[in-house]
Parts: C-alpha cells; sequence; structure tokens
C-alpha cells in the first residue's frame, strides 16, 4: 500500500488532480477484509492522461496459506468478547 500511496502523493505533487479509491474485499460473513483494490487515476493540469495505477493489496492479518491470524484476546469490561466470524 505505501508504494501505491507514495506514487498517488508524487502525481498530486506534479499538479495532477487525481481520483483515488480503496474498496475492501470481504470473503464469506466476515467483517474483516481480506483484501483491498485500490485505483487512482489522474489528469494533468494541461487535460492530458496522468496516473494510472491498480493493485489489489492483500491483508496483512489474512493468509490465503494459514487464514486469519490471531491477534490476541479482546476484552470489554473485563471480559473477553467474541472475536469469531459475524453474522
Amino acid at each position: 500500500m505505501r508504494y501505491f500511496e507514495e506514487q498517488v502523493v508524487a502525481a498530486i505533487g506534479l499538479g495532477q488532480r487525481v481520483r483515488y479509491t480503496v474498496t475492501p474485499q470481504y470473503r464469506g460473513p466476515r467483517t474483516v477484509p481480506v483484501t483491498f483494490e485500490m485505483k487512482a487515476s489522474g489528469v494533468t493540469k494541461y487535460g492530458t492522461p496522468g496516473i494510472n495505477l491498480y493493485e489489489v493489496v492483500p491483508n496483512s492479518v489474512y493468509s490465503e496459506k494459514y487464514g486469519w491470524r490471531n491477534l490476541g484476546v479482546v476484552f470489554h469490561d473485563n471480559k473477553i468478547e467474541p472475536m469469531g466470524a459475524m453474522s
């Protein structure tokens, strides 16, 4: 994500008008995205096409091979909160 965002910042720094979107992609009933679809397209101050990027970035807490990585236990009012699938 960082490289992608640095490219967008650089295009803006050159005076481009950039449309930048990030769309989370979900799998199953989970409320945490598995990947993020990132798009950026720009137009220079002369009206010519500028930056044009597209990338699908995996969520760092999910792996196709291992599934969801346990980030620990969540407590709320000194009680363990469920971390399973949301429905």
